[in-house]
C-alpha cells in the first residue's frame, strides 16, 4: 500500500513513480487514494509500507494522493498509453522509476 510506492527508508527515497503491479486500474488507484486517505485521518506521524522495507511521514502520504489524482486526471486527458507516459513524464519530470510508466499505461489502457 502506502509503504511500496513511497520507496525505501535506508535509501531516502520516499517518492517514485507507482507500480502496473501495484495499480493496475482507475479502481485499484481509488482503492489507493482511500487507504492513504484512512492513514492520514489515523493520526500517525510515521507509516511503514508492506513488506516491511519502507518508512513515510504524512508529507508523503500527501504527496501519493495528489500523484493519484494527478495520475487519474491525466488518464482521463490522454486517450494512448504513450500519451499517458508522455504526460505523467511531463507532471513529474524528476520522479524516479519513470521506466515503468510503459507497464503501468498497458495496464491502465486494457
Amino acid at each position: 500500500m502506502v509503504g511500496s510506492f513511497l520507496g525505501n527508508h535506508k535509501r531516502k527515497r520516499y517518492k517514485a513513480h507507482v507500480s502496473h503491479l501495484q495499480v493496475a486500474s482507475l479502481a485499484a488507484i481509488d482503492a489507493e487514494m482511500a487507504e492513504c486517505e484512512n492513514a492520514k485521518k489515523s493520526g500517525a506521524e510515521l507509516f511503514i509500507g508492506g513488506h516491511g522495507g519502507s518508512i513515510a511521514n504524512a508529507d508523503a502520504v500527501q504527496f501519493k494522493i495528489s500523484y493519484l489524482k494527478k495520475m487519474k486526471e491525466l488518464h482521463a486527458k490522454n486517450k494512448t498509453p504513450e500519451a499517458f507516459v508522455n504526460a505523467m513524464k511531463k507532471a513529474y519530470p524528476d520522479l524516479p522509476s519513470a521506466d515503468g510508466l510503459k507497464a503501468l499505461a498497458q495496464a491502465l489502457y486494457k
